[in-house]
């Protein structure tokens, strides 16, 4: 028989290690900022290009997002002009248009509420994306402007 004070020290303990494990994704988090942040030298209060993951609705899942910092481009030509570089934000495999030199709501939106991820975690959130349009599209991962509804999702085995 566990007493209170025996079980009160056991969730106390898992509450702890959840909390480490939080701590630790949170550094990770802060680490991958501080090297984007090196590799492209923007203001301190300015987005850091990369990829991230971001849920378009609550409940929804996860898509593929990423911020980008680059020059501008000749549309006629493609070179790149000797201009000011533009930010540009690309949600889901959908690029905005690009509107001026300062940083766009959904740019900021990616920046403040998506997770930081890597480059291959990215593009399988855009082929799980582009999978499951084609085959899946009841799916919730076909769908992601909607809210996800467990108990109408059918049960993985």
């Amino acid at each position: 028989m566990i007493d209170a004070a025996h079980a009160k020290a056991r969730a106390q303990a898992r509450l702890d290690a959840m909390l480490a494990e939080k701590q630790q994704c949170w550094q990770q988090q802060s680490e991958m900022k501080a090297e984007r942040r090196r590799l492209y030298p923007v203001g301190d209060e300015d987005p850091v290009p990369g990829y991230y993951r971001i849920k378009l609705v609550k409940g929804g899942p996860f898509v593929g997002a990423e911020i980008k910092y680059e020059p501008p481009l000749d549309p006629v030509t493609g070179e790149v002009l000797d201009r000011s570089w533009l930010w540009r934000a690309i949600i889901d495999g959908v690029a905005e248009p690009i509107r001026g030199y300062q940083p766009t709501r959904k740019v900021w939106w990616i920046w403040e509420r998506g997770e930081m991820i890597d480059e291959a975690m990215y593009r399988f959130l855009l082929e799980d994306r582009a999978w499951a349009r084609k085959w899946a599209k009841s799916s919730a991962e076909a769908n992601p402007t909607k809210t996800v509804d467990l108990g109408q999702e059918p049960i993985a085995i």
